[in-house]
């Protein structure tokens, strides 16, 4: 294997390895808003129907693991990846 495919495949490991250390580190509700909205093809909405929360609460925990989860992910696109955004979004980055 080439140095280059190496490389590639050692920061794919380490940027899953980071996704996964981050989801682990959020509160289970938070984990499961943020997977049920993402990965789950819920809107926020019908993600706290599911958790019987109030959607401004599920909104406002999902913003925070996005904010997060960008903040985590910076360090693998550079200093100036996401600087150019007021909010940060995974979106944008």
């Amino acid at each position: 294997m080439k140095a280059s495919s190496q490389n590639r495949e050692s920061g794919r490991d380490d940027l899953s390895q980071t996704i996964l250390e981050t989801l682990r580190s959020w509160p289970e509700l938070d984990r499961r808003i943020f997977t049920s909205v993402h990965y789950g093809s819920l809107s926020v909405d019908e993600a706290a129907r599911v958790e019987g929360i109030e959607p401004l609460l599920a909104r406002s925990i999902l913003d925070s693991c996005q904010r997060d989860l960008v903040e985590r992910l910076r360090a693998f696109r550079g200093p100036s990846a996401c600087e150019c955004r007021r909010e940060p979004t995974l979106a944008a980055c």
